[in-house]
Order: structure tokens, then C-alpha cells, then sequence
């Protein structure tokens, strides 16, 4: 909690600090939420790649319902940030809880902003 809070204030000096004492990069807060996707909500790219290169997953799935940030973004409908996570490595083809991947949000959504995540994500390797 303490790191996604550092997150959304966007201070850089607590971030710095937190990851010296090792404060976990994943772990959720009571929302299901990780400091990586506080970042991305912030729009703050440059947080989020410091967050990745000091070893959070970008790929890590949520304790409840297993869903990745790239499944959520896709299910959300934010294709900047679908298109963002993929440039970073993000798997397409993770499966959540219920065994659905972020192609299955994407076009769940049956409209042209769901089409144009689903464009994203089978050029970023997803599969059905």
C-alpha cells in the first residue's frame, strides 16, 4: 500500500526509498491493485518503467480473479495502455481465473474500440 501510494502521489523520492528497504513491487492493495497499475493510471510511463526495471512483473496475475494488467486494460477498453504493455512484453495469451485471455475482452467488447485492441493484441502474438 505504502508503494502505490508513493505511485499515485508520483514521489519519486519515497519510490527510491521504498525499493532500498525492498518493499515488494507486486503485492496488491485492498483493491486488487498492483504499484505498476497505479503507474499506468497515473499515465506515468516513466514510473512504470522504473517499477519494471527494478523487478515488477508486468505479467503478474491477481490473487482473486488471475487477470494480468494487460487482460484488464483489454477488458477496460484502453488501448494505449494495451499497446504500451505489449511494447513491454506483456503476454498476450495468459488466461485468467475463468480461463479467458485479454483477445476475449477485447472482442467481448463487440464494438470498434474493442476491434482495435484486438488488432494490438494478435499483432503482439495472441491467440485464440
Amino acid at each position: 500500500a505504502a508503494m502505490c501510494g508513493a505511485v499515485v502521489a508520483d514521489k519519486k523520492e519515497v519510490i527510491e526509498f521504498l525499493l532500498s528497504k525492498g518493499i515488494p513491487l507486486n503485492g496488491e492493495d485492498a483493491g486488487g491493485r498492483t504499484p505498476l497499475e497505479y503507474a499506468l493510471n497515473a499515465a506515468n510511463q516513466k514510473c512504470a518503467e522504473r517499477l519494471l526495471s527494478q523487478g515488477a512483473s508486468i505479467n503478474y496475475r491477481g490473487m482473486v480473479d488471475g487477470k494480468t494488467l494487460l487482460i484488464k486494460r483489454a477488458e477496460e477498453g484502453i488501448p494505449e495502455d494495451v499497446e504500451w504493455l505489449v511494447q513491454h512484453h506483456a503476454n498476450p495469451n495468459l488466461r485468467d481465473k475463468a480461463g479467458y485471455t485479454a483477445l476475449y475482452y477485447a472482442r467481448k467488447r463487440a464494438n470498434a474500440l474493442g476491434d482495435s485492441i484486438a488488432k494490438i493484441l494478435v499483432k503482439a502474438g495472441a491467440k485464440n
